[in-house]
């Protein structure tokens, strides 16, 4: 299951309901938001992101119910601005994303990606 944490500011405090209701719906297009996904491995963080870094293919191995498989498309696997595409399972339907990697750090076992393309972009601008 998905958590998202959404951010948003709005000046309502002292405007009428309606005011802020509309301000709320106007703000909505530019809501930001994380959503974190928590899945049990049995292998230490180091382990797992040696794994998404160097060898991401076999993510699906270790999370088969959700990661269908892991292609590189562009780039080398652990390296800014390259490529990867993701066949993965949502809601028990299958899904693809085309994903640039954006920033590694493995002192933090940190690894951001930005979504290029695929399912996650018809539910939101940007991922």
């Amino acid at each position: 299951m998905a958590e998202v944490e959404t951010k948003q500011e709005t000046n309502a405090a002292t405007e009428p309901e309606t005011q802020a209701a509309t301000e709320l719906e106007t703000k909505a297009d530019s809501m930001v938001g994380e959503i974190w996904i928590g899945v049990d491995i049995k292998a230490s963080a180091e382990k797992f992101h040696h794994m998404f870094a160097k060898r991401p293919h076999h993510v699906s191995n270790a999370t088969p119910r959700h990661i269908g498989g892991v292609e590189l498309h562009e780039g080398e696997w652990d390296k800014v601005g390259s490529i990867v595409l993701w066949n993965y399972i949502h809601e028990g339907k299958p899904k693809v994303a085309k994903d640039r990697i954006e920033a590694v750090d493995p002192e933090k076992n940190l690894r951001k990606f930005r979504v290029l393309e695929g399912d996650v972009l018809k539910e939101y601008k940007t991922f």
